[in-house]
């Protein structure tokens, strides 16, 4: 179904119903009025009922309530993801600034002494304890009379690999977001549907409604 125009109403005819159909009462005509309007509430009523189960005002509202509690439940699982994975970007992002950071105090042999205070944002520690935060598993290399030191090239195959799961994170979310508005589009379409239908039935009701006066 693509809107009103693809409901169809029973065959029949009432009452001032179509232009050649329609009859003009005189005062000659009042004695058979009340046997008309008995007439046309019978064919109301007889209208109303032949209608299908789907186009009644009721099982439109209801079926439009089953759709949306589909759809709504499906537009919410996106959301949640969405939310999730903006949560594990945050994270990554977090990860790739501290190795940075730490891979920025090397010195001209490419190397990071562990116990080397590294200043992010504002909070002092040590280029150690800055990368146990992370959780990213980085090897020391035995320092000769020093603390272990990091090898600068070894942070910067940590960060790409972390900017990597980044992309990946965001492409996923891309795709998730397509599907969201494809969603919201499908829910917007079911709204104008069922408004167009029982539109055209209040209107069929209306006419017929308007001829028994």
């Amino acid at each position: 179904m693509t809107g009103s125009s693809s409901i169809g109403f029973p065959s029949r005819s009432f009452p001032g119903l179509g232009g050649s159909s329609s009859t003009h009462r005189t005062e000659g005509d009042s004695g058979d009025a009340g046997v008309e309007a008995s007439a046309a509430q019978t064919e109301f009523r007889d209208f109303m009922a032949s209608l299908p189960i789907s186009l009644t005002p009721s099982a439109i509202v209801a079926m439009l309530q089953r759709r949306m509690n589909g759809l709504d439940s499906q537009i919410s699982a996106r959301i949640t993801e969405m939310e999730g994975q903006q949560e594990q970007i945050g994270a990554l992002q977090s990860q790739a600034e501290i190795l940075l950071a730490v891979q920025a105090e090397a010195n001209p042999d490419g190397d990071i002494r562990s116990d080397k205070p590294v200043t992010i944002n504002g909070e002092t520690k040590t280029a150690a304890e800055w990368i146990a935060r992370t959780g990213v598993s980085i090897g020391q290399v035995p320092g000769h009379r020093t603390a272990p030191t990091y090898k600068s090239n070894a942070l910067s195959a940590a960060t790409k690999t972390i900017e990597s799961r980044i992309k990946q994170a965001n492409q996923g979310n891309e795709l998730r977001m397509m599907d969201l508005q494809s969603l919201m589009q499908q829910r917007s379409s079911e709204i104008s549907l069922a408004t167009n239908m029982l539109k055209a039935v209040q209107e069929g009701t209306d006419a017929i409604v308007r001829n028994m006066a």
